[in-house]
């Protein structure tokens, strides 16, 4: 983004596919990263040259359930990048689960296509304020070339109730397949196949 400028769509929604196969893993081994954003996606190249995905930093990744269920993190503390967070993970209440890493996601995204953050502001409280009661600006208030299809899908990351949200990165890469050119289908299938093969094992 600083050396290029904003992405264009297809590669834009391929980059945030490769992300979504890793959130999969992650999430159906039952852990959120609660800190996905541009700084923690490390673009890299896989043996044969094709451009990859790397998400890095679980320095703050909580445990859903299991003997594993403890946060790395002391409980009710705010943690992860205001820009980011989700209004639940903003309130610290406790209370979050994989919709809030979709919530980051969707902003990425957003950030990769419009060079904006949805709740920009003059500081982190005003941030943190407008995440938790204002409406996002539209990413095609910004970048009016964005299919509106598209723009549907990133509002669906932005619910501010995480269960009016899309729920899983499995569905939220489907609905990103479309927008990925040739690859959409077979980057939107990987992560349905990470999904549904670690649930099964």
């Amino acid at each position: 983004l600083s050396e290029q400028g904003t992405l264009p769509v297809k590669a834009a929604v391929q980059a945030v596919l490769q992300c979504c196969e890793a959130v999969a893993e992650a999430h159906e081994q039952g852990v959120i990263h609660r800190d996905i954003k541009p700084e923690n996606l490390f673009r890299t190249l896989h043996a044969d040259g094709t451009p990859t995905i790397k998400v890095l930093d679980f320095g703050i990744a909580k445990h859903l359930e299991g003997p594993r269920r403890k946060a790395l993190t002391t409980p009710n503390t705010v943690v992860g990048s205001p820009n980011y967070m989700s209004p639940e993970q903003m309130r610290a209440d406790g209370v979050v689960d994989t919709r809030t890493d979709i919530w980051s996601v969707g902003v990425v995204l957003y950030e990769l296509l419009t060079g904006h953050t949805p709740f920009e502001a003059s500081s982190l409280t005003k941030v943190c304020g407008r995440v938790l009661h204002d409406d996002p600006v539209l990413p095609r208030d910004y970048e009016p070339q964005i299919p509106i299809e598209l723009e549907r899908v990133i509002m669906a990351c932005l619910e501010k109730r995480s269960i009016d949200r899309i729920a899983t990165v499995s569905d939220l890469a489907c609905a990103l397949a479309p927008f990925a050119g040739a690859e959409g289908l077979q980057l939107s299938d990987r992560v349905v196949r990470v999904a549904t093969s670690l649930r099964k094992s």
